[in-house]
Formats: structure tokens, sequence, C-alpha cells
């Protein structure tokens, strides 16, 4: 409903942002073939990886037929980043959905930002790893990649478990609100 309501108001795009990597795949295909159902303009997918289930997510959603997924090169990629866009080329390649990309050329900028990332290595406290501890807290991924370095220059990186759950209690007696 609001997705038509937003429509006739005269949106061009109608935009699903997850920045916590909360959508799960299957979610995703429901979600984005009831939209290609009720609205003609494009629908735009945005979610991270945070989770370890983006690209799945995105292939769910592209099957349901989204016209639009954000996507980072790999050295940028991942975590609390966007899914790869190598990745997505490279399933896409040669169906009716192939982005036209060359992968040859994408690893030429790959090389340049693998090179540029490990100038910036002292900075990244980023997560390593995908979590499903996200699933409980609803961290979006720059909130999460600033609020653990932000603990630990107060003193309580031995007790970040102890912060999300209070991110989450607060969340929720603020009445689960919209943090993106």
């Amino acid at each position: 409903d609001l997705a038509c309501k937003l429509e006739n108001m005269g949106a061009d795009t109608i935009c699903i942002k997850d920045m916590a990597n909360l959508l799960l795949p299957f979610d995703a295909y429901s979600l984005v073939k009831a939209l290609k159902a009720k609205v003609s303009v494009p629908i735009h997918l945005h979610t991270h990886n945070t989770t370890g289930t983006g690209e799945m997510t995105y292939l769910m959603a592209i099957q349901a037929g989204v016209d639009i997924i954000d996507t980072a090169l790999s050295p940028l990629a991942n975590g609390t980043s966007q899914p790869a866009t190598e990745a997505m080329v490279a399933t896409l390649q040669g169906t009716e959905r192939d982005t036209g990309l060359d992968l040859r050329e994408l690893q030429r900028l790959d090389n340049y930002w693998s090179d540029v990332r490990l100038r910036y290595e002292n900075f990244d406290h980023g997560l390593k790893n995908p979590t499903t501890d996200i699933y409980r807290y609803e961290i979006p991924g720059g909130q999460y990649t600033n609020l653990q370095p932000q603990g630990e220059a107060l003193g309580l990186g031995h007790r970040f478990n102890e912060v999300k759950e209070m991110y989450r209690t607060v969340n929720l007696m603020l009445g689960d609100i919209i943090k993106v």
C-alpha cells in the first residue's frame, strides 16, 4: 500500500533499504514479487552483506524482477558493505539479466582499490566475517562499523557484546526506531 501511495505521489522509483542485511532471500523474493505486481516504477534493492546473505538476497530479488541492486567492488565489499559487484556480474553472465560488464576490466579496478585499502588498514576495524547477531541487534552496517571502535575508544572493547545488547535495549525502549 505504501509503495502504491508513493507512486501515486510521483515517486519514480521504490527503494528497499536493508542497511543491516536483515532481509532474507525468500522474503526478498516475496517482497519484490508483490511490489512488481502493484507498481509500475522500478524497484531498487539496497542491502549490505553483514549477515552473509547479501548475494543470495540479491539473486532471489533478481528472480522476482528487481530492477536495480547496489554493489561494491570486491576490495570494498562485504561485511558491513554491499555484496561484491564481481560476484553478481559473474552470476548473471549469459542470462537475460547479464550486466554486460567485463570481469577483466573490473579486475583492473579491484587491483587499484586493493592497494588503496591496504593503505587504510590501520583504520579498518569493521567486521571481517559475517555475523548473525545482527538479526538480534538490527544494527545497520555503517553504525556497526562505527560502534565497535567507539566502544574501544571508551574502554569498552572487551564488553562489546554488552554494548550491542544495550543498543538493542535502548532501541526497543524508543519504539524500534528507523535507523537509516
